[in-house]
């Protein structure tokens, strides 16, 4: 009783909290990264002349441009702040973004997406290690559902809008990154800066070298290694779904581009409805015990959405993989910054975010040759078989007391 209390004044004082609200619409922001594209991307292949396997490339560019400006951007917000980082990055992401709607040039896209994805290398990171800096305890696990809840607001309306658009033209629904102009004032107001951050003498080099070490060291120890690598897995699977689900809808199943992003939008309603009470079922259970169930609903689901006879029965599988993925991705999030300490905690995020956009950007390549060769059950099986074995890791290696 005493908890299911402390989670609903969590609620409330999370809801009132403007530092919370700057940082959770940030983060929602970033969601449009992949929620607007994939619906688009079977009317894009169409218009541009791109093959299927090809027009994966949109989702990899961005996210090969991340992996790359993940270490840096997380570094540099532990040296200069994070604000410093996160508002110039909320800005170049929605000019670029809105920018795809008035070229004609699959290169060009392809090169407004690299510039998304340096962008959103610090926003996604940024917001998760900010949440570490200003909440702890079981406030903090909820601070990270929540945000995952409001993600999945934005993964619910977001792909069913873009859709629509991309039916009407494969480029409208890029002007939804125009979002970004009201997100940037709300934020320029109420984003915080920690007290803890930019505490180091700015051009000190030595100072620097000691981070690294001190952060490499930090990020060697085997409980940290083995979670670190959960956003990777969790977006190499998720990255898949969201390239291939809506092609495999269209092309497989009949589907048209609106539906197509109506069943994508079934994450959406799953990720309000879980996300938010993660900090509820990880006090009931345990972090370890969440993250090795969540793996093994998600796989359960993957592995059945080749023989869906229907959209009807893709979305609904979708649905169960979300319950999964909804758990898994505060939860993970919420281990690494419980672990990581307060000086380094953007520079272990960041760590760990380089690795989850190197998942995003080899999912659709990796997945794209197989399609190529093969068909697309395989992208499904194999995503299964990968959630197994990183359940089977987080069970073998990680402390019980996770």
């Amino acid at each position: 009783m005493e908890e299911r209390v402390t989670e609903k004044t969590h609620h409330s004082t999370l809801a009132r909290d403007g530092r919370f609200v700057s940082i959770t619409l940030v983060s929602v922001l970033a969601t449009l990264g992949t929620n607007v594209v994939s619906p688009a991307l079977p009317a894009m292949a169409d218009a541009m002349g791109v093959s299927d396997s090809r027009v994966g490339l949109v989702v990899s560019m961005y996210s090969v441009l991340a992996m790359v400006s993940v270490p840096f951007t997380g570094v540099i917000s532990d040296i200069y702040g994070r604000r410093t980082v996160l508002l110039p990055s909320v800005f170049l992401f929605g000019l670029a973004g809105s920018a795809i709607a008035i070229v004609d040039s699959f290169e060009t896209i392809l090169f407004l997406r690299a510039i998304q994805g340096v962008a959103y290398a610090a926003m996604m990171p940024i917001t998760v290690a900010l949440l570490g800096d200003l909440y702890g305890g079981s406030k903090a696990s909820t601070a990270q559902g929540l945000r995952v809840g409001a993600n999945g607001m934005g993964s619910a309306v977001v792909p069913i809008l873009a859709g629509f658009l991309a039916g009407l033209s494969w480029n409208y629904p890029f002007l939804l990154y125009l979002v970004a102009i009201p997100t940037l004032l709300i934020a320029l107001f109420w984003l915080p800066e920690p007290s803890h951050s930019a505490i180091f003498d700015r051009g000190t080099w030595r100072t620097i070298r000691t981070y690294v070490r001190n952060l490499r060291n930090e990020a060697g120890q085997v409980n940290l290694r083995v979670l670190l690598f959960g956003e990777a897995v969790r977006d190499f699977i998720r990255y898949g779904l969201l390239t291939f689900v809506p092609l495999f809808a269209v092309r497989e199943l009949g589907a048209s581009v609106a539906v197509a992003g109506m069943v994508l939008s079934v994450r959406g309603v799953v990720y309000i409805g879980i996300g938010p009470v993660s900090g509820r079922i990880v006090a009931w259970f345990s972090r370890k015990r969440v993250l090795i169930g969540s793996l093994l609903i998600s796989a359960t689901s993957i592995v059945l959405m080749p023989f869906s006879p229907s959209f009807v029965w893709l979305g609904a599988l979708l649905g169960v993989y979300t319950i999964g993925d909804s758990l898994f991705s505060p939860v993970i999030k919420d281990a690494v910054t419980v672990i990581a300490s307060d000086e380094r905690r953007g520079g272990i995020v960041s760590g760990m975010n380089m690795f989850k956009y190197g998942g995003q950007a080899s999912s659709p390549v990796v997945f794209g040759a197989i399609l190529g060769l093969s068909e697309f059950s395989r992208i499904f099986f194999i995503s299964a078989l990968i959630a197994i074995v990183y359940a089977s890791l987080i069970f073998i290696y990680t402390d019980s007391s996770l």
